[in-house]
Protein backbone atom coordinates (compact mmCIF):
# COMPACT_ATOMS: atom_id res chain seq x y z
CA UNK A 1 0.00 0.00 0.00
CA UNK A 2 2.85 2.25 0.55
CA UNK A 3 3.86 2.73 -2.59
CA UNK A 4 0.62 3.21 -4.41
CA UNK A 5 0.05 5.35 -1.96
CA UNK A 6 2.79 7.54 -2.65
CA UNK A 7 2.31 7.04 -6.76
CA UNK A 8 -1.42 8.26 -6.17
CA UNK A 9 0.13 11.44 -4.07
CA UNK A 10 2.50 12.31 -6.94
CA UNK A 11 0.23 11.84 -9.65
CA UNK A 12 -2.26 14.00 -7.86
CA UNK A 13 0.47 16.58 -7.03
CA UNK A 14 1.48 16.52 -11.09
CA UNK A 15 -2.18 17.18 -11.90
CA UNK A 16 -2.45 20.04 -9.88
CA UNK A 17 0.65 21.66 -11.12
CA UNK A 18 -0.62 21.08 -14.62
CA UNK A 19 -3.49 22.44 -13.83
CA UNK A 20 -2.36 25.18 -11.99
CA UNK A 21 -0.01 25.78 -15.10
CA UNK A 22 -3.19 25.63 -17.34
CA UNK A 23 -5.03 28.23 -15.45
CA UNK A 24 -1.95 30.80 -15.75
CA UNK A 25 -1.71 30.08 -19.55
CA UNK A 26 -5.58 31.10 -19.68
CA UNK A 27 -5.14 34.00 -17.89
CA UNK A 28 -1.77 34.97 -19.88
CA UNK A 29 -4.07 34.50 -22.69
CA UNK A 30 -7.26 36.00 -21.83
CA UNK A 31 -5.01 39.10 -20.61
CA UNK A 32 -2.97 39.06 -24.25
CA UNK A 33 -6.42 39.00 -26.50
CA UNK A 34 -7.54 42.01 -24.08
CA UNK A 35 -4.56 43.84 -24.84
CA UNK A 36 -5.01 43.25 -28.43
CA UNK A 37 -8.53 44.35 -28.30
CA UNK A 38 -7.61 47.51 -26.83
CA UNK A 39 -4.65 47.85 -29.45
CA UNK A 40 -7.04 47.21 -32.44
CA UNK A 41 -9.92 50.00 -30.46
CA UNK A 42 -6.81 52.40 -29.81
CA UNK A 43 -5.75 51.91 -33.53
CA UNK A 44 -9.94 52.64 -34.65
CA UNK A 45 -9.54 55.66 -32.56
CA UNK A 46 -6.34 56.71 -34.03
CA UNK A 47 -7.43 55.82 -37.67
CA UNK A 48 -11.02 58.19 -36.69
CA UNK A 49 -8.59 61.06 -35.71
CA UNK A 50 -6.81 60.86 -38.79
CA UNK A 51 -9.45 60.55 -41.29
CA UNK A 52 -10.81 63.71 -39.35
CA UNK A 53 -7.38 65.54 -40.09
CA UNK A 54 -7.69 64.50 -43.58
CA UNK A 55 -11.10 65.53 -44.14
CA UNK A 56 -10.01 68.59 -42.52
CA UNK A 57 -6.78 69.14 -44.24
CA UNK A 58 -8.83 68.44 -47.68
CA UNK A 59 -11.94 71.19 -47.20
CA UNK A 60 -9.07 73.89 -46.39
CA UNK A 61 -6.09 73.31 -48.74
CA UNK A 62 -8.11 71.38 -51.55
CA UNK A 63 -11.76 72.56 -51.97
CA UNK A 64 -11.28 75.73 -52.57
CA UNK A 65 -9.29 75.36 -55.67
CA UNK A 66 -10.79 72.12 -56.83
CA UNK A 67 -14.39 72.82 -56.77
CA UNK A 68 -14.21 76.19 -59.18
CA UNK A 69 -11.89 74.05 -61.19
CA UNK A 70 -14.24 70.93 -61.41
CA UNK A 71 -16.96 73.43 -62.48
CA UNK A 72 -14.91 75.25 -65.24
CA UNK A 73 -14.16 71.38 -66.69
CA UNK A 74 -17.87 70.56 -66.58
CA UNK A 75 -18.70 73.98 -68.42
CA UNK A 76 -15.93 74.18 -70.97
CA UNK A 77 -16.45 69.86 -71.74
CA UNK A 78 -12.73 69.99 -73.26
CA UNK A 79 -11.68 66.93 -75.29
CA UNK A 80 -8.33 65.87 -72.72
CA UNK A 81 -10.16 67.01 -69.20
CA UNK A 82 -7.42 66.25 -67.07
CA UNK A 83 -4.87 68.34 -69.20
CA UNK A 84 -7.43 71.02 -68.72
CA UNK A 85 -7.93 70.37 -65.33
CA UNK A 86 -4.39 70.33 -64.46
CA UNK A 87 -3.72 73.58 -66.71
CA UNK A 88 -6.60 75.46 -64.67
CA UNK A 89 -5.29 74.57 -61.44
CA UNK A 90 -1.67 75.62 -62.34
CA UNK A 91 -2.91 79.01 -63.88
CA UNK A 92 -5.73 79.78 -61.11
CA UNK A 93 -4.14 78.99 -57.62
CA UNK A 94 -6.20 80.13 -54.70
CA UNK A 95 -4.57 80.22 -51.44
CA UNK A 96 -5.44 77.82 -48.63
CA UNK A 97 -8.12 79.07 -46.00
CA UNK A 98 -6.54 77.81 -42.59
CA UNK A 99 -9.47 76.91 -40.72
CA UNK A 100 -11.68 78.27 -42.86
CA UNK A 101 -13.25 76.04 -45.15
CA UNK A 102 -16.80 75.64 -45.72
CA UNK A 103 -17.78 71.88 -45.21
CA UNK A 104 -19.31 70.44 -48.83
CA UNK A 105 -21.35 67.62 -48.84
CA UNK A 106 -21.74 64.96 -51.74
CA UNK A 107 -24.72 66.66 -52.59
CA UNK A 108 -23.95 70.63 -52.45
CA UNK A 109 -20.80 70.01 -54.94
CA UNK A 110 -22.73 68.19 -57.33
CA UNK A 111 -25.54 70.54 -57.55
CA UNK A 112 -22.82 73.27 -58.00
CA UNK A 113 -21.46 70.82 -60.09
CA UNK A 114 -24.38 70.67 -62.54
CA UNK A 115 -25.69 74.26 -62.01
CA UNK A 116 -22.28 75.81 -63.67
Amino acid sequence: GGVAAFLCHVSAHIVSVLCAMAQADRTSCEAEQKSAEQLALDSHKQFLAESVSVQQYLDENIVPSLLPALNAVAAERPEDPVGWLADYLAKNKVPPLVGTAPRYSKTTTIRRLSTS
